[in-house]
């Protein structure tokens, strides 16, 4: 018997033949290339939106069922309180280490005049213009939402996730045996997301292969050199936060 390859080997192919067709043909014949992009776009698309469906009701149920966990292991003893505080400071280290690199890195990044960057928004589907950046009281009064099911339709992350936060703690004050009927309901949620997200999976070859597909075939070569620049970037920098882990 042959044997059977790997999803992420099934993805990496995917991806391969995608750029190697989408390039080609923009390269021999851009009208034609552009033809093909639209065929596969809705596919892309279509496998995008199902796994990021499932990104909302998952961090929350999964954020909710940490904070309870957490307190029930801070309550066990000075050895677990401690290991919390410890690893909640590396968190915090490495998400300050990252905030502070990766912008300057990313101002490396040669995005030439920005028609590629507009270009691969295009492919993307995406019409968002440069984002403007909050000021410090914009940001601190978006921390906290006024409607959480708002903050979850549009998938303003950080404000559900700091919603989750407050009804995890929350949660952790009720009866015990209240506490553990709505946290098996979250479970629930959670198993049943991972569910999705594992079927969807399933198609990851088809769904990786359209979006770059879409991609290559609309922007041509002039976007390797900056995607190529990023991959290699974010390795970069997950290795320097992994050593300084360690550290």
């Amino acid at each position: 018997r042959s044997p059977r390859l790997s999803a992420p080997v099934k993805v990496l192919l995917a991806l391969a033949l995608a750029a190697v067709i989408g390039l080609s043909l923009s390269a021999h014949d851009p009208a034609l290339a552009l033809r093909v992009a639209e065929v596969f776009r809705p596919i892309g698309k279509l496998w995008l939106n199902a796994l990021q469906m499932t990104v909302v009701p998952l961090v929350t149920a999964l954020v909710i069922m940490g904070v309870n966990n957490a307190s029930t292991a801070a309550a066990s003893g000075r050895a677990a309180r401690n290991a919390l505080i410890v690893f909640a400071l590396l968190l915090v280290a490495a998400a300050s280490f990252s905030a502070a690199v990766t912008p300057a890195l990313l101002d490396l990044i040669p995005t030439g005049d920005g028609a590629i960057v507009q270009d691969f928004r295009t492919a993307m589907g995406s019409s968002q213009a440069d984002a403007v950046a909050p000021t410090a009281t914009q940001f601190l009064g978006s921390l906290i939402p006024s409607n959480a099911l708002a903050a979850a339709a549009s998938s303003a992350m950080l404000p559900l996730v700091i919603f989750a936060l407050f009804f995890g703690f929350a949660l952790s004050r009720q009866p015990a045996e209240r506490r553990a009927r709505l946290l098996d309901l979250i479970g629930t949620l959670a198993d049943t997301m991972i569910t999705i997200i594992r079927w969807v999976l399933v198609a990851a070859p088809l769904g990786v292969f359209s979006l770059v597909l879409v991609v290559c075939a609309e922007v041509g070569m002039s976007i390797l050199g900056v995607l190529g620049y990023y991959i290699l970037l974010m390795c970069v920098i997950y290795i320097l936060i992994t050593l300084l882990l360690y550290v």
